[in-house]
């Protein structure tokens, strides 16, 4: 169920705790009052375990270690007391993670009294701010700011400068099986196919992202091919219910790239066969070269 309390408006959400304000609101330490940088020695940070965002580049982290080494850590981390002397990072963790690599001792931080709720919040508007994010972390984090904490996507947008309908699409991607998720999340295929894909079937929603990622297919190409894919698909003239006929079928036009069906003839239902369309040579060299392995 969404938080409806959170959804009345994002700038009272984020707004910047005065003294007073984190007076009134917790009985830690003075110091937490005290919204100047601090400097706290590195091993006492804790990455938070609902961190929106979900990868870390190596050679991303190591470009950014670099630019440490050369000019310290401009911005502060945001972290919250979570123990005696133990902080949970609430925004900054991949700058954490590249003080690390540089061997810093100690890091410039922030020190904020922040519910769980707010952690989130924060954190999620955080990366959605990164240039760097990619577009299913991106979409992950709009659905949670809509499910979890009862926004509009347009209110999503206001907040962040987008198009509602910008958010609404991303969204989407979301429908997507987990494995063209992961080929997106990992810039083996662009929003463009990804666009394409949210229009097929489950099934041809794999075989296509499976082509798209062999052949190196542009977002164009790839449209030309799945039109051409949806034409030649067979439909079995005798209807299969048996969902394990269904699940190898589908297997195995994964696998091999190209529409399989299974068609079951007889009394007994148990004999049946497999046929495999191609539309070029080379495409039944692929096939082939499946079945060597």
């Amino acid at each position: 169920m969404p938080r409806q309390s959170l959804g009345k408006g994002l700038d009272e959400l984020l707004k910047p705790v005065s003294p007073q304000d984190s007076e009134t609101e917790t009985t830690s330490a003075p110091d937490y009052t005290d919204l100047g940088p601090k400097e706290l020695p590195i091993e006492k940070l804790q990455p938070n375990p609902n961190q929106p965002r979900a990868q870390f580049p190596e050679e991303s982290l190591r470009e950014l270690a670099k630019t440490i080494e050369q000019v310290g850590l401009v911005q502060p981390i945001l972290v919250r007391p979570i123990g005696t002397d133990q902080y949970q990072i609430v925004a900054g963790e991949r700058r954490w993670r590249a003080a690390a690599l540089c061997k810093l001792a100690t890091v410039p931080v922030v020190i904020r009294p922040l519910d769980d709720d707010k952690v989130l919040l924060v954190a999620l508007i955080e990366n959605l701010q990164r240039e760097d994010l990619n577009v299913v972390d991106e979409a992950e984090a709009y659905f949670r700011l809509h499910d979890e904490f009862g926004l509009t996507h347009g209110e999503i947008g206001s907040a962040l400068g987008k198009a509602r309908s910008s958010i609404t699409n991303l969204i989407r991607l979301r429908e997507l099986p987990p494995r063209v998720r992961n080929h997106l999340r990992n810039g083996d295929i662009e929003l463009g196919h990804a666009k394409l894909l949210l229009g097929l079937t489950t099934d041809l929603q794999i075989i296509s992202t499976r082509q798209i990622v062999k052949r190196q297919l542009s977002v164009r190409q790839a449209e030309n091919f799945i039109k051409k894919f949806k034409r030649e698909k067979p439909t079995s003239e005798v209807q299969t219910p048996d969902p394990n006929v269904t699940s190898i079928q589908n297997e195995l036009s994964e696998k091999f790239g190209a529409p399989t069906s299974i068609r079951m003839y007889g009394k007994s239902k148990k004999k049946g066969e497999v046929a495999i369309r191609f539309s070029s040579l080379d495409e039944l060299d692929g096939i082939l070269e499946h079945l060597r392995r």
